[in-house]
């Protein structure tokens, strides 16, 4: 997919500057809205093809199974705060970047209409499969969703999503369109002012850019990676320029995988991973570095 990056994502203006050089991409940073974000971008070429279950080797269950469904209190969270909005019950929910499935598996139990959206086609197949969950694999800007179901939704929620996307403004665009009005967007994301990023910042800085760990574990070049991460400022920026009122903003702190994976990133020794991972698990409920952010946002008409 072309585009200048050059021009902001964000705002629009001709100001993106390569800022921070890491070893799969470079992050833009635009000198009017300090917008932060990475030069790649992912194709949708991909959209809508049909998935063939036999992807699910071992290896890929348990990845999901022990990483990306391993934290459940997260997922319980997740419901909780949904439920705080809404009734579950009967409730229409659409679940934007859903992963395996987990969540709409509880918001199942729970009794609402759900159905997710996920381009990934292993965790298409395991949640189809595995959990029994209705997953599209059309994005929400695809004219699948945006001519035949237009303010459908009681609420559209994206956990660890929004610093996935192409284009964040076009696609809380398009999930506004979804919603119902009175509906609501709930959605979390790590948060470009928390005390990780900052010592990313100051690491790369220090070292004139011969590291960059901690930014890496941040930003990816990868498919599917982290374009992005956003700024207070910046979510605002997003989801009033899509119509929506935003109802809080409030960081918090939330690991989306083991901890033990966060460590292998910064750490390639797995036994010293085994050393730092009791000593990290003591400090953190001391010391809370509350990295990411969670959004409540409601669309009034």
């Amino acid at each position: 997919m072309d585009y200048d990056f050059n021009v902001c994502k964000l705002c629009g203006r001709p100001s993106g500057r390569v800022t921070y050089f890491l070893a799969d991409c470079s992050i833009y940073v635009c000198a009017e809205c300090r917008f932060h974000y990475t030069d790649h971008l992912d194709s949708a070429e991909t959209a809508g093809r049909p998935v063939d279950s036999s992807i699910l080797t071992e290896e890929v269950v348990e990845y999901i199974e022990n990483g990306l469904h391993a934290n459940v209190d997260r997922f319980d969270a997740h419901v909780s705060e949904l439920n705080s909005v809404l009734q579950l019950e009967g409730a229409r929910v659409l679940d934007v970047g859903c992963g395996g499935g987990k969540f709409l598996s509880l918001l199942a139990s729970a009794g609402a209409n759900s159905r997710g959206i996920e381009l990934s086609d292993f965790r298409v197949a395991y949640a189809r499969s595995r959990l029994g969950v209705s997953v599209d694999n059309y994005p929400v800007e695809h004219d699948f969703w945006q001519l035949h179901h237009r303010e459908e939704f009681d609420a559209v929620t994206l956990w660890d999503v929004i610093e996935h996307v192409n284009f964040p403004v076009e696609t809380i665009g398009a999930i506004s369109r979804l919603l119902r009005p009175g509906g609501f967007l709930l959605m979390d994301t790590p948060c470009r002012e928390s005390l990780f990023h900052q010592l990313g910042v100051a690491e790369y800085r220090a070292t004139w850019g011969r590291r960059h760990v901690l930014l890496s574990s941040l930003y990816s070049g990868a498919d599917f990676a982290h374009k992005q991460i956003l700024s207070h400022g910046d979510i605002r920026s997003v989801i009033e320029a899509a119509g929506l009122t935003i109802r809080s903003i409030r960081n918090v702190a939330e690991l989306s995988f083991p901890l033990e994976s966060y460590l292998r990133r910064a750490v390639s020794s797995d036994a010293i991973v085994k050393v730092l991972t009791p000593l990290v698990r003591l400090v953190r409920p001391v010391v809370r570095v509350r990295n990411k952010m969670i959004v409540n946002a409601c669309k009034l008409r």
